[in-house]
């Protein structure tokens, strides 16, 4: 249990709980030993539209959920804007986004150690992608038709079949994996939740409740944000 006297003492801030954030905070908390807070400026992702894979149409031009940002004027575009949408949500962009998995090629991460980067070769960041993997789907069982004429049509014109863009190559044509599991989105947020649920339980009682303003205790500013605290073990 937490004592609630000392709620507002924590041993890390992580500001904004995107795709990025969910993951600093849970790895954070992974051993128990520290407090977190993590602030997100949009709202929950415990939402229909966001939950139901198809459901990134309706987020796509959703203010509550979407920052919607727009480009300054492209030259070559004959001075247009361009969208960016971006998620205002816990999960970030990875809430609103089309689900597509695609990682980065391997000589890029090794070109990357080559260049003076420690850490970034191939070898070294493959197991991360591979634990994130658990949480992704292969599609193709599903698709639709039309999917499977673009792909026949593709093989006859020549392109090769690529059944894995996260493998040694990525050209080709194909199904792309998706983040999503048992038939419902997958974000940094709801990922982390489940492969530690142990961690994520510290997290429920301030997730839910805290969907109108709230004032931290002391100095701070108001949120209206979805905050998530860790407490301690015990």
């Amino acid at each position: 249990m937490c004592d609630s006297a000392r709620l507002n003492e924590f041993d890390y801030i992580v500001v904004g709980g995107g795709t990025a954030g969910c993951v600093v905070a849970a790895r954070l908390t992974e051993s128990g030993k520290h407090r977190v807070l993590l602030l997100e400026a949009g709202g929950s992702d415990d939402r229909f539209f966001v939950r139901m894979p198809i459901g990134y149409g309706k987020c796509f031009y959703d203010a509550r959920l979407n920052w919607m940002y727009r480009s300054e004027p492209e030259a070559a575009l004959n001075d247009r804007n361009g969208y960016w949408p971006r998620g205002k949500l816990l999960g970030g962009s990875g809430s609103i986004n089309a689900m597509v998995y695609v990682r980065g090629l391997r000589q890029d991460y090794d070109d990357w150690a080559t260049l003076g980067n420690p850490g970034w070769a191939w070898n070294d960041v493959q197991p991360y992608f591979e634990k994130i993997q658990t949480r992704t789907t292969d599609i193709s069982a599903d698709a639709h038709p039309l999917c499977r004429a673009f792909i026949a049509a593709g093989e006859e014109l020549g392109v090769p079949r690529n059944d894995d863009f996260n493998g040694d190559d990525a050209e080709g044509v194909g199904y792309y994996r998706i983040a999503m599991h048992d038939g419902v989105r997958e974000s940094s947020a709801t990922a982390w939740e489940i492969l530690g649920q142990r961690l994520f339980r510290q997290f429920e009682f301030l997730r839910h409740p805290l969907r109108r303003p709230h004032r931290l205790p002391g100095p701070h500013r108001s949120l209206s944000a979805s905050t998530l605290a860790s407490c301690r073990a015990g």
